[in-house]
């Protein structure tokens, strides 16, 4: 099996699903965060973007390996290749078919988008509007409680997977960095995500060009 090279376009194509299907299981799933969690082994299922909660799930998204995964983190139950992936109809039905796998139900249609799955939401975006720039745009992980100062969430009382802030680089150029409770800071400034959306009448593609539009392509 042939595998993504990292910094390729096909990886950055991989990396954008895998962005915009986790903030479609977060949003579906509140306790879901995208956290620092590797599988070991060979890099192609190392590098992986795993969504897990409390309650044991675990999805992933081996952007160097064979597609998501969904189970825990013993036992994987359900696999669905790139390919296959690529061929429904949208990010929320690959999430609910990562869920059916392991026969979690919930209504079909996406409940109001919480603050963690819009960071998310707004990362999967800049990725997918800078897919065609020559210049590489990649997502590292980082250890990272709440950006917000005064945030109600302290150090002590963060789960490990919550404990995470993802740097998105440009050239390997750090230019922004989201945390897990909907906050981003860019240019030295922090963004409340969620409360400039509702300013912006939900609306996610004004959102988007007003946090990054100085440093998009």
């Amino acid at each position: 099996m042939i595998f993504a090279e990292h910094g390729t376009v096909r990886y950055r194509q991989l990396n954008a699903l895998s962005w915009r299907v986790a903030s479609e299981l977060s949003r579906r799933d509140p306790g879901l965060y995208i956290g620092i969690t590797y599988d070991g082994g060979s890099d192609a299922h190392a590098d992986a973007l795993v969504a897990t909660s409390a309650s044991g799930l675990r999805y992933s998204a081996r952007r160097s390996g064979l597609g998501f995964t969904a189970g825990s983190a013993d036992n994987i139950v359900f696999e669905l290749p790139w390919d296959k992936a690529f061929g429904m109809p949208s990010a929320n039905a690959i999430a609910v078919s990562l869920e059916e796998s392991l026969g979690v139900h919930r209504p079909s249609k996406s409940p109001q988008t919480s603050p963690r799955a819009l960071g998310y939401r707004v990362m999967a975006s800049v990725l997918e509007m800078t897919l065609g720039d020559r210049r590489q745009w990649l997502t590292g992980a980082a250890r990272g409680g709440p950006l917000d100062s005064e945030s109600l969430v302290t150090r002590d009382r963060l789960q490990p997977w919550e404990d995470t802030s993802w740097v998105l680089a440009r050239d390997n150029e750090p230019l922004a960095t989201i945390d897990n409770f909907g906050w981003l800071e860019i240019g030295g400034r922090l963004v409340d995500l969620h409360s400039r959306y509702r300013g912006l009448d939900g609306r996610l593609y004004p959102l988007v060009t007003e946090t990054f539009g100085h440093v998009l392509p």
